[in-house]
């Protein structure tokens, strides 16, 4: 067999052999041999080169395309248990005020993108980093936010981990007359104005019932503390001016307004807005006659006078409700608080009673209605029947009306208009009203006075035991017992104000009203589980005082018994903190509540705190 050179059965490359002996070397630099000094070849140090140049390549690349990755768009409707954790970015109408809590650092704000509603949290450093920055939305506004998505059963929401991600776009704002929101208009911020005609207070917000100028629509907005910190809700009461830029919401199928910040609303003691909101002007004196079997839509929205027969008039939330017949038809349509304080002779509306005015045109519900937004404009005149033995109410007549006994009360008065006083006994809180027991004397009766009366009490915040009330209403029977209950607020009086000179007539001695109100106070050791909604008044001595979120925590002793009670921020608005000190007298008046079964007496307002 031939003898193969091992040189030269491998291929001469260059740099593969060395140069001192011949042998091969391969990839060395040095010859393992000889240890010769190799140069190395040209191929291998240009795939060493290409190698790195290619790698410092591909990081750059890879840098540049993670920064500039466009991070996936979810809509609350596709978050399901596929999309958990996941990093996304989302976009929507803040639909409620947002909150931030300062003590657990967290941020939280709804966002309703047209699927559905998604919250947005942030916490830690990040809600506080958009706290001091002032990247607080509000509602109405348009939030884009990156963050990762979360969901726990049916709560989803989006964590917020860049709060530089948080952009806000705020909206054009449409300026509308109350009656002219739809619920088309949803998430869409107005600029709109309304007579106030319900204020209604709690610890953490107000809630106000604004009404057109024309009285033709109302439409609710509540104010959180949290958000609107000074705000004093005393300042406003019925027939105050106010107007906001909100937000157009729902409530239960109901439109109501979501106030925006406090620097976009303006408040006016009962002074109605200038320019687009001024009403009340008297309507055109030309307004041509018009019966109800030719009312057409095209007259919808023009002025009418008409005139006619009450068959039924009804009280309901912020006025009456009326129907009316002229002999060719019949319609109903409200006649609202606001329009019926000015009208003359207003407690004649009734059924039976005549009555004309000029007012709008207008449908509700497919049925034509004219409504009168002019009180002075509507008369209203009502003549007795020899048969009615009731005597009627105007403020001109109210002094003939029959002061009776509640022992002298029978059967044979239901339905009949009377007036009686006494001392209150006993107040509690009932859905829809309060309810109260009083004695004269003669006996008690207990009665409700419901909300839509209570609103128009004057001093109403003084029905409270030991206080005399005097009021005219109807006689009812509620279960088996008599019962006079009053239907309007200004015909009930506190203290000495009866309307009129009169005083009852009792079988047995009352005691004065100065001493009811001495012997009012319920001692701690009395209160109980039965008097929870009452309204009751408490004295005793501070022995421990301790600030919490949303007011100051107290305990009380009279004697060997203590309570507990908290006086919320909302109850201590323009009260001297510095005086609820340890050692301090204290006399509240409040609602008996039940807190991990210990009671409690929560005042309102600060005239129902007094400290010595």
């Amino acid at each position: 067999m031939k003898k193969i050179d091992p040189a030269s059965a491998i291929p001469k490359q260059e740099g593969a052999y060395c140069p001192s002996c011949g042998r091969y070397v391969g990839a060395y630099t040095t010859c393992p041999y000889c240890g010769a000094q190799i140069a190395e070849r040209i191929s291998t140090k240009f795939l060493k080169t290409f190698a790195l140049v290619f790698s410092i390549l591909g990081v750059l690349m890879l840098w540049w395309a993670a920064g500039h990755r466009m991070v996936p768009q979810v809509q609350a409707a596709e978050i399901d248990n596929r999309t958990n954790f996941a990093y996304a970015q989302m976009k929507g109408v803040v639909t409620r005020t947002p909150s931030y809590d300062e003590k657990n650092k967290s941020f939280s704000c709804a966002l309703d993108d047209g699927t559905g509603s998604v919250w947005a949290k942030a916490y830690g450093a990040q809600a506080e980093e958009i706290h001091n920055s002032g990247k607080i939305p509000k509602p109405g506004d348009t939030v884009s936010v990156e963050g990762t998505v979360r969901m726990k059963g049916d709560y989803t929401y989006i964590i917020i981990n860049l709060p530089e991600k948080l952009i806000i776009t705020e909206p054009k704002i449409i300026e509308l007359d109350i009656s002219e929101l739809t619920d088309s208009l949803c998430n869409t911020v107005v600029k709109t104005a309304g007579i106030i005609n319900s204020v209604r207070k709690y610890d953490t917000s107000m809630r106000l019932q604004l009404c057109s100028p024309n009285a033709d629509a109302c439409i609710d907005a509540t104010f959180y503390f949290s958000t609107f910190s000074k705000l004093d809700p005393d300042q406003f009461e019925r027939g105050d001016t106010v107007a906001l830029d909100a937000m157009v919401g729902t409530y239960k199928g109901k439109l109501k307004l979501v106030p925006r910040s406090s620097d976009e609303l303006w408040h006016k003691k009962g002074v109605e807005p200038t320019g687009k909101w001024t009403s009340g002007n008297k309507p055109p004196a030309d307004a041509s006659k018009a019966q109800f079997k030719n009312l057409k839509k095209d007259m919808v929205g023009k002025y009418v006078s008409v005139s006619g027969k009450i068959t039924m008039a009804k009280q309901i939330k912020g006025g009456v409700l009326i129907s009316m017949d002229d002999g060719t038809g019949k319609i109903t349509f409200p006649i609202w608080d606001r329009v019926l304080e000015t009208v003359p002779n207003a407690d004649a509306i009734r059924k039976g009673a005549t009555i004309s005015f000029t007012g709008k045109v207008g449908e509700y519900k497919g049925k034509f209605q004219v409504v009168p937004d002019y009180g002075p404009g509507v008369e209203v005149k009502y003549t007795k029947s020899t048969s009615t033995q009731i005597t009627q109410t105007s403020s001109k007549t109210e002094t003939n009306t029959k002061l009776v006994s509640i022992g002298d009360l029978s059967k044979d008065m239901l339905g009949k208009e009377v007036k009686v006083a006494g001392d209150i006994k006993k107040v509690k809180n009932i859905k829809g009203g309060i309810l109260i027991t009083i004695d004269d004397g003669t006996d008690e009766m207990t009665f409700p006075i419901w909300d839509k009366v209570k609103k128009y009490v004057k001093n109403a915040d003084d029905i409270a035991v030991g206080n005399k009330i005097t009021f005219i209403g109807k006689v009812g029977e509620y279960k088996g017992k008599l019962q006079v209950k009053p239907y309007r607020g200004e015909k009930v009086w506190l203290g000495n104000e009866s309307g009129e000179s009169g005083t009852v007539q009792t079988s047995k001695t009352s005691t004065s009203t100065k001493a009811q109100s001495t012997n009012g106070k319920t001692k701690l050791v009395e209160l109980n589980d039965g008097m929870l909604g009452e309204i009751v008044t408490v004295e005793g001595e501070i022995t421990t005082v301790k600030e919490i979120k949303g007011g100051i925590l107290i305990t009380i002793r009279d004697g060997d018994e203590y309570m507990k009670t908290p006086l919320w921020s909302s109850a201590l608005k323009g009260f001297d903190k510095d005086k609820i000190q340890k050692g301090a007298k204290i006399t509240l008046t409040g609602e008996v509540k039940k807190y991990k079964d210990r009671l409690e007496v929560i005042p309102k307002k600060s005239g129902n705190i007094v400290i010595e």
